[in-house]
């Protein structure tokens, strides 16, 4: 495969080759390359971006090539000392109607094949990759990448080339995802910042706080340089994918945003009942532990997303049951994949199915309590005290007033003494006895639900007295 990748970069290069030329002044130490790039070469950037070669006129594109160069050279220089370096970037200079690259003129001596320098070029590669700077220049995957770097009599190897003459495919595929993260298709010198902003963040102790402090304004003004580069290319390639980006990016806000609303909606039950002198300080601390657990993060996103959908006006025509019970039915299916694919195991398969489960799928399409529905999974019901919590703080704010008048919480600390199953079972006869009473005889208003949660909850507390008593006197018999 190597071997077919090689070959096919050594045609690549025949097409790239004399597409620029390269000025030397040995007196001043500066070199100067100026792009002239053949017909082909323009021809695959328009098909790839929608516009003239960027290095022949494009000022911030070579602005950017200029940043690129200092940022690699810092980083080169803390992660090898004197081992690596960069030529340095010496400014543009007008050349016809486009600009000359001037950089710092390195003495010494080319390696005289790839596989000379390969080891070097493969472990200038892997740094690359993590921190996210484009590799083209120096992969072996590059058959010329060997003419991009200078051996000087101290040992040190410097790259004198780090800006690419063509939009190659042959790139690593770790290069590959960065861009494709980053919003960048097809790949041509592009920094992924996020990748890089990581790196900085994960060493800045061991960088300094000045250093770390360059580094960010040179990212600073390098991607702005950047966006100023790529708003004047059309880049159509690049479009579908940074919109499937965006879309990602404002789900997992969403996500967080849908997780908070959750979190908020039991905490805030917690701190009723701890008031009201229900639970004690160290259960309910005991409580709120488990609210921020690997356990709850995935009840409570999809908790809040439930609550999200029934907040929203529209969706109180009848469209909420139906969004409920769409976005449980599409996760499960989506975990059930996930499964069958491996990316998650079998505990964690079991896991999801039970907070997806078909309980939880008939409660998201039963009108108004719908948007509590994953309170009954059953990692939400092995944890009775917030099982309980979330039913009183659901009817607190569906009461409308009437629940200090009808003593619901008296209700719910007598169904807290029988097991949750057995509530459970009870609510829901009586919620669905209620609601249809309630649907033929009152019609849509708004008492509707409290006249329902009465109901269900009269209905339930009298079964429960009336087992209650018969428990008793079959003892006593």
């Amino acid at each position: 495969m190597n071997h077919l990748l090689r070959c096919i970069g050594s045609l690549v290069y025949l097409f790239v080759r004399g597409s620029s030329k390269v000025e030397i002044d040995k007196e001043k130490g500066v070199a100067t390359k100026i792009y002239q790039p053949r017909f082909l070469i323009k021809l695959l950037y328009w098909l790839a971006f929608q516009a003239s070669f960027p290095y022949k006129a494009n000022i911030d594109a070579l602005k950017v090539a200029g940043f690129r160069r200092q940022i690699a050279d810092i980083l080169l220089r803390y992660h090898y000392g004197s081992h690596y370096a960069i030529a340095a970037f010496l400014g543009l200079v007008k050349e016809g109607s486009g600009y000359g690259f001037k950089t710092e003129f390195i003495r010494g001596t080319a390696p005289r094949s790839q596989d000379e320098a390969r080891q070097e070029l493969k472990e200038l590669e892997h740094f690359f990759q993590e921190t996210g700077m484009p590799v083209w220049s120096i992969t072996p995957l590059n058959p010329k990448a060997y003419q991009n770097v200078i051996r000087k009599a101290d040992g040190s190897l410097w790259i004198i080339d780090l800006e690419s003459n063509v939009v190659s495919p042959l790139l690593p595929k770790r290069y590959w995802l960065n861009c494709l993260r980053e919003g960048y298709f097809p790949p041509f010198d592009d920094i992924c910042f996020t990748r890089l902003r990581s790196y900085i963040a994960k060493e800045k102790e061991e960088l300094g706080e000045d250093l770390s402090e360059k580094l960010e304004r040179l990212l600073c003004v390098c991607e702005e340089s950047t966006r100023k580069w790529q708003e004047r290319e059309v880049r159509i390639w690049s479009r579908p994918l940074r919109v499937w980006l965006k879309a990602k990016a404002s789900f997992s806000k969403l996500a967080r945003e849908t997780s908070r609303l959750g979190r908020d909606f039991l905490r805030e039950g917690i701190e009723n009942f701890l008031l009201e002198k229900r639970i004690s300080l160290l259960k309910a601390k005991q409580l709120k532990n488990w609210l921020e657990s690997e356990e709850a993060k995935p009840l409570l996103r999809h908790l809040g997303v439930h609550l999200g959908i029934t907040l929203v006006p529209f969706m109180r025509l009848g469209l909420g049951s139906a969004a409920r019970l769409l976005w449980t039915v599409v996760w499960r299916t989506k975990d059930r994949l996930d499964y069958r694919r491996g990316k998650i195991n079998k505990t964690r398969y079991r896991y999801f199915r039970e907070v997806h489960s078909l309980l939880v799928m008939v409660f998201t399409a039963l009108p108004g309590i719908g948007a509590i529905a994953y309170i009954f999974a059953r990692p939400i019901r092995r944890n009775a005290d917030i099982f309980y919590i979330a039913c009183d703080q659901f009817l607190r704010k569906i009461s409308r007033g009437w629940y200090e008048k009808l003593r619901i919480a008296l209700l719910i600390d007598i169904l807290r003494l029988v097991s949750i199953d057995f509530s459970l079972y009870l609510f829901v006869v009586s919620w669905a006895l209620g609601y249809g009473t309630a649907y033929c005889f009152l019609g849509r208003h708004w008492w509707t639900l409290a006249y329902i949660t009465v109901a269900a909850f009269l209905l339930s507390l009298t079964i429960t007295l009336l087992l209650g008593i018969l428990k008793k006197l079959a003892k006593g018999s």
